[in-house]
């Protein structure tokens, strides 16, 4: 009589357990992101912003050259190169800059997963200035077919915003120059500007991936599941 408690042997169960794993994984997908920005824009507070796992780049992360490192979290799709504490000057430019070309030349010769898929150039608005050299860079990476999004943060007030007026004349071959705040900030005790285009930076960014990108970078993104929520909870107060 055939026993319907069918018993499996431990290596079964564990290639059983690898195939369905590897079948998830790729439905998951990796997105890969390339950030850069001077020191003190805020990119690790973006991170945090954007996405469910703590990608903040913050401690120490895989060095992949001389100025660039890799960040990532186990059971997590997605990547981040950075290059921490970057500042433009002459020969540290230079080199950071043929860094990110190599970088991006290597990963693409790699199935479509490992390619970086996108990059989110990073400018404080409270600086309220736009080098020469950052502008030079940026339509540098253009010329490698990667999609590229100025990303103004801390901008308090992108409807007065002279920096965003000001980029926007330059008409840069760029995908989009979105504002955001990615954190409230507290101008009184009673007034606060709270947190804003972080949505909007998602889902251009979105628009801009490859599907196996796409699916990892929409799990992982907390912003429109939040947007989400809140709706909900409104609809069931009233």
């Amino acid at each position: 009589m055939a026993d319907n408690n069918t018993s499996y042997s431990n290596e079964q169960l564990r290639d059983t357990f690898n195939k369905e794993y590897e079948s998830f994984a790729k439905d998951i997908g990796q997105c890969n992101i390339l950030l850069l920005g001077k020191t003190g824009v805020g990119k690790s507070t973006l991170l945090n912003a954007v996405f469910t796992k703590q990608l903040a780049i913050t401690g120490i992360g895989k060095p992949i050259t001389q100025d660039i490192q890799e960040y990532s979290q186990p059971n997590c799709p997605i990547t981040v190169y950075d290059s921490p504490g970057l500042e433009l000057t002459g020969r540290v430019i230079q080199r950071l800059k043929d860094e990110v070309t190599k970088l991006i030349n290597e990963q693409r010769k790699l199935p479509i997963q490992n390619h970086i898929h996108f990059v989110w150039f990073c400018i404080n608005e409270q600086l309220r200035r736009f080098e020469d050299a950052e502008e030079k860079w940026i339509k540098d990476i253009v010329k490698q077919e990667v999609p590229v999004i100025i990303v103004l943060t801390q901008t308090l007030d992108p409807q007065n915003s002279k920096l965003l007026e000001f980029i926007k004349k330059r008409d840069l071959p760029v995908n989009d120059v979105i504002p955001v705040l990615a954190k409230p900030v507290q101008i009184t005790a009673e007034y606060k500007i709270p947190a804003h285009g972080l949505a909007h930076l998602v889902e251009v960014t979105a628009t801009l991936l490859p599907e196996v990108a796409r699916k990892a970078f929409i799990k992982e993104q907390k912003v429109t599941k939040n947007i989400c929520v809140k709706k909900k909870k409104s609809k069931n107060k009233n």
